[in-house]
């Protein structure tokens, strides 16, 4: 949704997005400013929701990390390969 939100407020805007610098990218619709400001603020709103969403799942592997459960521990690789090895 954020790409698409982008690639759809610089079309409405009259800008013609390129693809890394050559291939440039368009959308058959044609400039509107309410569709650019509307697209605009699905792309700002759903860049925020994005980043809460990160911003909670570091916060949960913190939260687990400190456990005493020693969930973080046992979802690392290295901590398998010892198992492992150990089992050969």
């Amino acid at each position: 949704l954020m790409p698409l939100s982008g690639w759809v407020m610089s079309v409405a805007a009259g800008h013609d997005p390129s693809w890394f610098g050559g291939m440039v990218v368009c959308l058959p619709i044609d400039a509107s400013k309410p569709l650019a400001q509307t697209a605009h603020s699905v792309h700002f709103w759903v860049g925020w929701l994005l980043l809460a969403i990160i911003v909670l799942h570091v916060g949960a592997v913190g939260l687990h990390g400190l456990s005493a459960r020693g969930v973080i521990w046992r979802m690392l690789p290295q901590r398998r390969l010892k198992r492992t090895v150990k089992g050969l």
